[in-house]
């Protein structure tokens, strides 16, 4: 039985990917082309999860069961029925470890059932759970997403990464690694522009409209960002970047825009001109993720950036007036804020402009002043449209993170402990959103699962599971009827008004 090299990289970027390393996976994925192989295009779906994993731990059994063959032809307590005998832990000699852990793994396999951990997993889980907040979501009824209030809009043709709602019409723009966006009309939920412009290499990694809703924003694996009219047509290309964008945001007005890239950088640009105005070298290795802050500083606009390099930059820009020429690069920030121990994934600001909410590998939330309670990595954060200087300034503002230990958790930032703790999904948690009204989060994660959450209780109040296609991102609509899910070559639109 022979390996290929095709195979290998098909194992490792699935690897990647399930361990939630997508940008790297993205990378890998660019430089292999993996996806373009004959195993990705034909038989993907013939590959179980944890693929490569099962087939280093069996590798490494079967090592083990060479070096110790002499031992398998006098194992005096093997029934005759070729059932292993397992004594008792406190009588296993070194030499019976790897047979019996081997026996253990693949007995456990034929019969489909889930390995017991053993004492010292026990130990981690119940040590983790001592200062667990209260949830009242594991016990109470939820009621099933119907089949008929779902659609799936089906024609990308390769995974959808990312999704933007209009922020006024019933229009969905989605992006995917086939390289196109398509923009959905609503209700009839048909294809209203393919906007397939755009070269092979330049995977869609992420998407904005414009707060007016004239203006769409791509970013791609290329390095370029894409400027396009609400129907579609392409108004500018922004090319500035050396290797992929995967994150942009307009500012509030819809004046300018800011693209990260893996090449380290921060790009400003005039959205009505498409000319870069400044860009900023304040990291050390690939921007993550970008947002910008409310309110500005002392009359300037203000913007925060998050790295792998474990940091966090917060840039101010000069006036409209020392930017009218030719561009600028700065590389000195208004300030670095360094507290994670691993890479930094996202940041937000919150409504106010007053507290910036990031997350990171280290298993951590930060507001600068916040704890943390998660016991794996944190992908993501969202603050909730309500609180101080928003529409809704008499609601609470809330701040809910997701997270690899398969749950969501509500933060309230006033006194800084986690109100709620939400528990229904049994995979990584990807993506979440709450509602325009601020009163449901969504949240998805792998294995398809789709859940909708009272904020107020930490109720469960939805669930949808659509199969074993992870979700990548979920997104509202503006009136908050509609939750859009992406997942593997298709775009779920939810119905929640009944």
């Amino acid at each position: 039985m022979a390996v290929s090299a095709e195979e290998v990289n098909f194992l490792v970027y699935r690897y990647l990917q399930e361990s939630g390393h997508l940008h790297s996976a993205f990378t890998f994925a660019y430089e292999s082309l993996v996806t373009k192989s004959t195993i990705a295009t034909m038989h993907a779906s013939h590959v179980p999860p944890g693929a490569l994993i099962s087939f280093i731990q069996k590798g490494l059994m079967y090592l083990e069961l060479g070096l110790q063959r002499s031992s398998l032809i006098s194992y005096p307590n093997r029934p005759k029925d070729g059932t292993p005998a397992c004594q008792p832990r406190n009588q296993l000699t070194q030499v019976s470890i790897p047979l019996f852990s081997m026996y253990r793994v693949l007995g456990s396999e034929l019969k489909g059932e889930t390995l017991i951990p053993n004492e010292s997993q026990v130990l981690e889980s119940s040590e983790l759970s001592i200062d667990e907040p209260q949830t009242n979501t594991s016990v109470l009824p939820s009621r099933m997403i119907s089949s008929n209030d779902v659609v799936i809009l089906a024609g990308h043709e390769a995974e959808v990464f990312c999704c933007s709602w209009h922020p006024h019409d019933e229009l969905l723009a989605s992006g995917s690694g086939d390289s196109t966006v398509r923009l959905w009309d609503f209700p009839g939920g048909k294809t209203a522009a393919c906007l397939n412009a755009l070269p092979p290499q330049a995977k869609v990694t992420t998407l904005e409209w414009s707060t007016d809703g004239n203006l769409l924003a791509t970013g791609c694996m290329d390095g370029i960002a894409r400027l396009w009219s609400r129907d579609g047509i392409l108004q500018h290309s922004l090319a500035a970047h050396s290797e992929s964008i995967f994150s942009l945001r307009f500012d509030a007005v819809g004046k300018r825009l800011l693209t990260g890239s893996y090449d380290k950088c921060v790009s400003v640009w005039d959205v009505a001109t498409g000319k870069l105005q400044h860009k900023f070298e304040a990291h050390s290795a690939q921007v993550l993720d970008v947002d910008w802050k409310h309110g500005g500083y002392h009359g300037r606009d203000v913007f925060a950036s998050c790295s792998t390099d474990r940091t966090i930059a917060v840039c101010a820009l000069a006036d409209d007036n020392a930017v009218a020429g030719s561009p600028a690069t700065t590389t000195t920030p208004l300030q670095v804020l360094v507290g994670h121990a691993d890479e930094v994934n996202a940041i937000r600001w919150d409504p106010s402009g007053s507290l910036l909410a990031s997350c990171s590998d280290d298993h951590n939330v930060l507001i600068w002043q916040l704890g943390h309670n998660h016991t794996e990595e944190i992908y993501t954060i969202r603050w909730s449209p309500t609180g101080p200087t928003t529409a809704l300034p008499n609601a609470p503002c809330r701040l809910a993170s997701a997270s690899f230990d398969a749950t969501v958790r509500l933060w309230d930032t006033e006194i800084g402990v986690c109100s709620h703790t939400l528990r229904n999904h049994t995979k990584k948690v990807y993506t979440i959103a709450f509602s325009p009204n601020g009163d449901l989060l969504a949240s998805g994660s792998l294995g398809g699962q789709l859940n909708i959450w009272s904020v107020k209780t930490g109720i469960l109040v939805r669930t949808f599971n659509q199969g074993s296609a992870d979700i990548f991102e979920v997104a509202w609509n503006a009136n908050g009827t509609r939750l859009a899910a992406t997942s593997t070559n298709a775009v779920t639109i939810i119905d929640v008004r009944n």
